[in-house]
This record gives C-alpha cells, sequence and structure tokens, in this order.
C-alpha cells in the first residue's frame, strides 16, 4: 500500500480533529458533570463569545464554568495536545500581533467544533461513524 504524501491544509487537520474529538464526546455517557447537551450549547455558543468578548474573555469564562471537556478538545484541534492550560496561558502572554493569531486561529477550531457538534451531537444520536 503506498501512502499518500499530499500535503494537507490546517484546515483540514483542524476539521480532522474536530471530527475525532467530537466523535468521541457522543459516544460518552452523560454524569454528573458532563452532558452532551451542555456540550452542543457551549459549542455553539463558544464562537459568538470570542466575538463578542475576546479570546482572553472567552477562555476564562469557559474555564470559570467548567467546560474543561470542550476546552481539551479545543486544544487539541489546534496543537493536537489535550492541554487547554497552554493556550490559556499563551493568550495571556502573546504580542498583539501573535494574540491576533492566536485569536483567529481558535476562532476557527471553535468553529469546527461547533459544525461537528451540530452534526454528531443530535438528539437521535444517528451519525456515521468512521473516526479511527
Amino acid at each position: 500500500m503506498v501512502e499518500d504524501k499530499t500535503p494537507t491544509t490546517l484546515e483540514q487537520k483542524w476539521a480532522q480533529r474536530a471530527f475525532c474529538a467530537v466523535d468521541k464526546v457522543s459516544h460518552k455517557s452523560d454524569s454528573g458533570d458532563f452532558k452532551k447537551s451542555e456540550y452542543l450549547s457551549f459549542a455553539k455558543s463558544f464562537p459568538n463569545l470570542i466575538h463578542s468578548c475576546g479570546l482572553i474573555q472567552a477562555l476564562a469564562f469557559a474555564q470559570s464554568k467548567n467546560k474543561t471537556v470542550f476546552l481539551a478538545d479545543l486544544s487539541f484541534v489546534m496543537n493536537g495536545e489535550k492541554k487547554y492550560e497552554l493556550i490559556i496561558e499563551e493568550s495571556r502572554k502573546a504580542t498583539i500581533t501573535k494574540y491576533l493569531q492566536l485569536s483567529r486561529h481558535t476562532l476557527a477550531a471553535a468553529e469546527w467544533i461547533k459544525r461537528y457538534a451540530e452534526a454528531l451531537l443530535k438528539e437521535d444520536g444517528d451519525h456515521n461513524d468512521s473516526c479511527s
């Protein structure tokens, strides 16, 4: 089998990672501190939160509301790691140019999570499962 060496774009990487992250959420069971419906609701609202409040405040709000699963997924989509504390720290210490770039990247990653959450976390739970 020949491995495809075609480069992927950053958007493609984010889309693939977002699909995998949200797919894992779709297979989780609701528990005391985690509910899929709350994840979906927060995923839908987070991009608007970045637009209206700015990146640092949006991340701080998510952290204060204990949205750690969402933040870990956001970090995974952006960096391939679930250490969301790094994004929060980076956003606090970044120069204005880096902060603007980080805001754009975070917004794009959050939009991918939002789209896949809308697609995969439907009430009926019916979706294709092709993430390995």
